[in-house]
């Protein structure tokens, strides 16, 4: 099972002074003390000095947008888009107010307006990078991933020392899959500023692709180390230590990553599949519940709880999970199958038969799914059945070595050996002599045959 990476992109911008709002005075006092602490990463006294700055003077646009970009920062957008809209209406002209409101409307899934308020930035601030970099970030949210490309590409000419126009561009590339394009990006973004941890978790996410899985855990670890409280790099690192084989540390990864997401669908997904792997079914049956009450239309976690729960034995439920998945995602060939296996040993054969032909329809070289379909017939002593179903399936797929096997095993079975001779020849053959299949082809040659 593939695993997801996730990269990262942000660009928020920070007003560094009260600018010609406020030359002095108590509101400016405050503003200037929130400024500081946001600085240095004390959200919650920014906040305070903020929110004061503004009860002092409640048309200060610049108090409204800092308190904005602090709320943005702590993971409150509903509260830093209200206080963006704020900063608009007492300063329509907010060139930055308009692109953070931008990147925060897309955060929360509002792409449309999102590229609205973000062209509107880059309307009234077409030379500074930022507007372009966050309009960048809302048409990728779209789906426009050259229109994104476009903007970040004009970021970086308007200040080649933007690391997070950098990033940004590279994030553009990797999604349409250039690695070689996104990795000097990310590079860069990180020669620009090594304290950036985004770059470093989206470079590793590159190697990982790469197959470079060592340089991928150095370079998620350089991101976590840079800023632990960022679930994206514990998740990702999770990944690569998976596939290393090191799942017992993959754990610890995927609990980290929840812990500071709670609401991390694709943790809880990854961890159920590891859990799972591990034989922990109790553990795994409440992560793929959790993801599910997160993304309730994911037909693979419906999917895998089925999986789980045929394993734990319970196969009205596991019965009931397939079935979610199969009216969530129809053309699922996994979920046909095991639907069918699991009707298959609750003694529904009829049932049973009916899904592996839909499975096989959507996955005819399946070699698991003929042989569950010729099993589920055996098992209801009906080896004519059976022999169609493997004509059946070399109609769909003529070249199956397994499927040609299997079907001189079934003439054996019924005494021809002429033609069980026959389809063994062919197996042989079409597996490149794997010596299981030309054995059977050698043990009945023509010349043996009475």
């Amino acid at each position: 099972m593939k695993l997801r990476f996730f990269g990262l992109a942000l660009s928020i911008c920070l007003a560094a002074g009260a600018g010609a709002q406020s030359k002095s005075g108590p509101s400016n006092a405050h503003f200037d003390k929130g400024t500081a602490l946001l600085e240095k990463g004390d959200l919650d006294g920014a906040i305070a000095e903020f929110r004061e700055a503004i009860r002092i003077k409640p048309d200060f646009a610049d108090g409204h947008y800092n308190l904005g970009v602090a709320l943005d920062a702590k993971g409150d957008l509903t509260s830093a888009t209200a206080e963006y809209r704020t900063a608009i209406r007492w300063r329509p002209d907010y060139a930055e107010a308009h692109a953070n409101l931008g990147h925060a409307l897309d955060l929360q899934g509002d792409h449309e307006a999102a590229v609205r308020e973000c062209r509107e930035a880059v309307r009234l601030a077409p030379g500074l990078a930022l507007t372009h970099v966050n309009l960048g970030l809302a048409l990728m949210g779209k789906g426009d991933p050259e229109g994104a490309m476009a903007q970040y590409r004009e970021a970086v000419r308007l200040d080649p020392h933007f690391a997070t126009g950098r990033n940004d561009l590279g994030e553009a590339l990797y999604s349409k899959g250039d690695l070689a394009g996104a990795m000097p990006e990310f590079r860069e973004a990180i020669r620009l500023d090594p304290s950036y941890a985004e770059p470093h978790s989206n470079l590793g996410n590159a190697l990982a692709d790469k197959g470079d899985l060592d340089g991928a855990i150095a370079e998620f670890r350089e991101a976590i180390q840079l800023k632990p409280d960022l679930a994206e790099p514990h998740f990702n690192l999770g990944n690569v230590l998976r596939a290393k084989g090191d799942s017992e540390s993959a754990i610890t990864e995927y609990h980290q990553a929840i812990q500071l997401k709670p609401e991390f669908f694709e943790a809880h997904y990854n961890l159920g599949v590891t859990l799972a792997d591990g034989g922990d079914l109790d553990g795994a049956m409440s992560e793929y519940r959790t993801a599910i009450r997160l993304r309730p239309d994911s037909a693979e976690v419906h999917n895998n709880l089925g999986t789980v729960l045929d394993r734990r034995h319970d196969l009205d439920g596991a019965l009931a999970e397939f079935r979610a998945a199969i009216r969530l995602k129809d053309d699922y060939p996994e979920a046909h199958n095991n639907l069918a296996v699991t009707l298959s040993e609750s003694g529904d054969l009829t049932g049973a038969i009916a899904e592996f032909h839909k499975a096989l329809l959507l996955r005819p070289d399946s070699d698991d799914i003929l042989t569950g379909l010729v099993a589920a017939h055996l098992k209801e002593n009906d080896l004519n059945g059976a022999i169609a179903e493997c004509r059946e399936a070399l109609k769909l797929k003529s070249d199956n070595a397994n499927a040609h096997y299997t079907l001189g095993n079934l003439f054996e079975k019924s005494a021809d050996l002429k033609s069980a001779s026959a389809e063994y020849q062919t197996a042989c053959k079409l597996a490149g002599g794997d010596s299981y299949m030309c054995g059977a082809a050698e043990r009945l040659a023509p010349k043996s045959i009475p």
